[in-house]
């Protein structure tokens, strides 16, 4: 996948989670945040919301130089930086609200990331991590299409990735000493609508990424059986009897 076909798909995720940002950002940060970091930030799709929310200080960080190039062309008026999550180039207590979006499930040490935003926050700030799914609790209907999920959590092994973070994220903050809030984004029936033009709809962005994730696996499947289980695919969509469900968990800190 090109950085463009990563930016849709990140685009779609900032799309799954719109509403809790609504709610966090609304309801639990107890003020209007002035400054905010966003660490692996990728092409920019949560720094737009950020800026549409009014933001006046709003950083993206991330380790990938390509999808920082891509953010400043995509939400222009942040401001970005290159380097290791795990040592955040910040002075301690800076920023009003540091946050990550499906970032923990791909670092070596989490902990240590953690620890890194809680450090970069100042007193009455907050922590949070807005997504972190868990693919050890995938549930797939029609049973034939779990083979999916099979190929993917195999794929994020193998690309260093841990695939049952969510599970894992309460305790994580915990490790670091955190009081923990948070709990499992919730879900409703997906419809959708113009499948006759499938190339732009949330299924084809999510075949992009499968049929890339394969290409990392011991036994890569055959173009025919990866064609097979897209037509079952695409069938259940088409019929309404898909069911796709990843348990995706959100949590925060205020720091004292």
């Amino acid at each position: 996948m090109d950085i463009a076909a990563w930016h849709l798909r990140y685009l779609q995720q900032a799309n799954w989670t719109r509403s809790l940002r609504d709610y966090l950002l609304g309801h639990i940060v107890d003020f209007q945040p002035d400054s905010i970091l966003e660490v692996g930030c990728g092409t920019g799709a949560i720094q737009i919301d950020m800026l549409n929310r009014g933001i006046r200080f709003s950083v993206g960080f991330d380790v990938s130089l390509s999808s920082l190039v891509y953010a400043q062309n995509t939400a222009t008026s942040s401001f970005y930086a290159q380097g290791d999550a795990h040592r955040l180039p910040f002075p301690n207590n800076f920023f009003d609200v540091v946050f990550c979006h499906y970032l923990f499930l791909w670092v070596k040490q989490p902990e240590l990331v953690l620890a890194e935003m809680y450090r970069t926050t100042r007193p009455g700030g907050f922590v949070i991590a807005f997504a972190e799914p868990d693919y050890g609790g995938k549930v797939d209907f029609p049973l034939e299409l779990g083979i999916i999920n099979t190929w993917q959590m195999e794929s994020l092994r193998r690309q260093g990735a841990d695939p049952l973070i969510g599970r894992k994220l309460k305790s994580l903050f915990q490790s670091v000493g955190l009081n923990v809030n948070g709990g499992i984004l919730g879900s409703e029936w997906l419809e959708i609508h113009g499948m006759d033009n499938v190339s732009n709809s949330d299924l084809e962005n999510e075949w992009r990424v499968i049929r890339s994730d394969v290409q990392v696996l011991d036994q890569i499947p055959s173009q025919s059986e990866l064609e097979k289980i897209y037509k079952l695919d695409l069938a259940a969509y088409t019929s309404k009897q898909r069911l796709s469900f990843v348990p995706t968990f959100y949590a925060w800190s205020k720091k004292n």
